[in-house]
């Protein structure tokens, strides 16, 4: 076990712990945007209802996981059914994180709650009501675990 003492040894223990934060929450951050992003649904290319076929942006909800360090991050990116565009934002973001308090990850596409939620029928266009995909409910679990299991990697550097 290191011993700090004196001036320097206070800085390089405050060294230290600002490197072990930096760590703990930029890699959490990166892990739970990645499997958000993972786990999202990507949607048809089209939509079928009494009007015809809906287009619709396949990937758009995948593609716009967004972290944010003191504030959420209302970035939405153009769709993509890998999204790889949230998952190097999530890989840049988890380097930046400078003590800014709270990390964020969120989707803000406008649709977001209703793909997470659900929506109710369309009798106009024939919509079927739809429960949900629940992304976040289905993966509180695996956030919670992914926080610990990096707090423990952390705790024993």
């Amino acid at each position: 076990m290191a011993v700090y003492s004196g001036a320097a040894g206070i800085k390089q223990l405050r060294e230290k712990l600002q490197q072990k934060s930096k760590m703990l929450i930029g890699e959490s951050a990166l892990k739970v945007a990645t499997t958000l992003v993972d786990n999202s649904p990507v949607g048809a290319e089209f939509y079928t209802s009494k009007q015809g076929e809906i287009q619709n942006d396949a990937g758009d909800y995948k593609n716009s996981w967004s972290v944010g360090y003191g504030t959420p991050n209302p970035t939405v990116r153009a769709a993509d059914t890998s999204g790889a565009g949230a998952v190097a934002d999530a890989i840049v973001k988890s380097k930046q994180y400078n003590f800014q308090g709270a990390a964020y990850v969120t989707n803000s596409i406008p649709h977001a709650p209703m793909v997470e939620e659900g929506w109710a029928d369309n009798p106009v266009y024939g919509w079927k009501a739809k429960d949900g995909y629940h992304v976040v409910r289905n993966n509180i679990g695996i956030a919670q675990a992914i926080l610990e299991l990096t707090a423990l990697k952390v705790s024993q550097l």
